[in-house]
């Protein structure tokens, strides 16, 4: 079941591209981590206190209809890495995953295509590392991003596109929120470990690349 999981939640290997926003060191493999290791320490925070993350979702929805008359899905993905830099995690993982359904209309269109570059990939981890630290936000963040999805338009790809139609939601997507509509405790005790498991490699890394650097 772990690795079904895993699977689905796309766990991918770290590089070495997405550093820019921790204060520099001179060692971009450290800075890269240190990003990540303040990322896990804010969502670990939250989670400690019991926090409920809140965030302007009506605000959110309008900035994303501009975005929809934008004419490549790498639009959500700058939007969505803004959000990142600012600290704004639900926004952030609600734009990545959205970009990802768009990509699946646009890749269909007859206007182009469009593969995930390193920040998606970025926004990606960053995204899971946040949400599963609370699966009830998780749900609800991916879930608001699918019923977006679902009721509101690709405008460009409606003015431009007259074969435009509308793609089935991600499986994976569709897999994954039907995981955590569960609840069930061996779950979200899966979805934790896969979780302390990126942890460990991060925490590993950073050990690595510390010990490196102070040389």
């Amino acid at each position: 079941m772990i690795k079904k999981t895993l699977l689905i939640l796309s766990l991918i290997i770290f590089g070495h591209s997405y550093f820019a926003q921790t204060k520099p060191t001179g060692n971009d493999e450290l800075d890269y981590i240190l990003y990540y290791k303040r990322l896990v320490d804010a969502a670990d925070s939250i989670k400690t206190h019991k926090k409920t993350v809140e965030f302007d979702s009506k605000k959110l929805f309008e900035e994303t209809k501009k975005l929809d008359k934008e004419n490549y899905p790498g639009a959500y993905i700058a939007k969505a890495n803004d959000y990142y830099k600012k600290g704004k995690y639900n926004e952030s993982g609600f734009l990545y995953y959205l970009t990802q359904l768009r990509a699946a209309d646009f890749n269909a269109s007859t206007l182009g295509h469009f593969n995930n570059d390193e920040t998606a990939n970025m926004l990606e981890e960053s995204s899971y590392l946040f949400l599963s630290a609370d699966v009830a936000n998780y749900h609800r963040v991916l879930k608001m991003a699918i019923d977006y999805y679902e009721k509101e338009p690709y405008t460009y790809l409606v003015k431009y596109d007259k074969t435009y139609k509308k793609q089935p939601v991600v499986e994976r997507y569709c897999e994954l929120l039907e995981l955590l509509e569960t609840k069930d405790p061996k779950v979200i005790a899966e979805i934790q470990d896969g979780r302390q498991e990126m942890i460990k490699r991060i925490n590993e890394y950073y050990e690595a690349s510390k010990s490196a650097f102070e040389k």
